[in-house]
């Protein structure tokens, strides 16, 4: 009933209702609706975040046998070639499917949902964008998932303008 509310006020350009004046993140700014849609601390990034992971793992496990959501790995703290690799036992990628490709193969992913209109990408086009937030996903979990969990890797980047990254378009 109230997120119909909001929905009806943004809708029409007007405020929610009942909204903090000033955000708890870093310097207390203005909570306006363009900052809350970026926050990382108000939620809306996470939430994007987590209802795209949410409904890909439930359509795969309709379709597949083995899926996990957020699978815990073999972390032992190895040495890894990236420092940004991650390799603590609580990181973990957001799904894995066995079987996806060939027989057998552990296939995991981890999801990145963006917004292509953010100040800092308007002069970068799209693919670059894309690409780059690939590139990153690789370097934190491409080379523990290859060499300890012994699987593959596909980083899952997303546009909020519904746009996929290179991985996703092959």
């Amino acid at each position: 009933r109230v997120e119909f509310r909001d929905y009806l006020n943004l809708r029409y350009g007007k405020m929610p209702e009942d909204l903090p004046k000033t955000c708890n993140c870093a310097g207390n700014p203005p909570f306006t609706l363009d900052h809350a849609l970026k926050c990382h601390l108000g939620g809306h990034i996470d939430k994007r975040h987590n209802d795209v992971r949410d409904t890909i793992v439930g359509q795969m496990k309709e379709a597949f046998s083995d899926v996990q959501k957020e699978p815990t790995g073999e972390s032992d703290k190895a040495q890894l070639n990236y420092k940004t690799a991650k390799n603590e036992l609580n990181s973990h990628p957001d799904m894995r499917v066995y079987d996806l490709f060939r027989d057998g193969q552990q296939v995991y992913t981890d999801f990145m949902v963006f917004d292509p209109a953010q100040p800092s990408y308007l002069e970068t086009d799209l693919e670059h964008v894309s690409l780059g937030r690939e590139n990153e996903k690789n370097r934190y979990y491409e080379e523990r998932i290859r060499t300890i969990e012994h699987g593959v890797f596909y980083p899952s980047i997303i546009s909020t303008y519904c746009g996929f990254g290179p991985k996703l378009n092959e």
